[in-house]
């Protein structure tokens, strides 16, 4: 749970400073938490916004982590 919180804050945080590397990161990482305790539905809506980031962000491994955790959860 305390995980949950700190990538929630950290994604909270990012979006108001608008560094989208660092809400990409965050939403990764709070997806991959949800889709380990078996909430796939949760954590695809909350990858969903970011697609339209990925091709922006080029061959970045975050771009790429992103991508691949949406190809799973699809």
């Amino acid at each position: 749970m305390a995980a949950k919180n700190a990538f929630q804050s950290a994604i909270e945080v990012a979006r108001k400073q608008g560094a989208i590397p660092r809400e990409m990161r965050a939403t990764v990482g709070l997806a991959q938490i949800l889709t380990e305790q078996g909430q796939r539905v949760e954590a695809l809506t909350l990858m969903k916004p970011l697609q339209h980031w990925i091709g922006d962000a080029g061959d970045s491994l975050d771009a790429r982590n992103a991508c691949m955790l949406i190809d799973t959860l699809i």
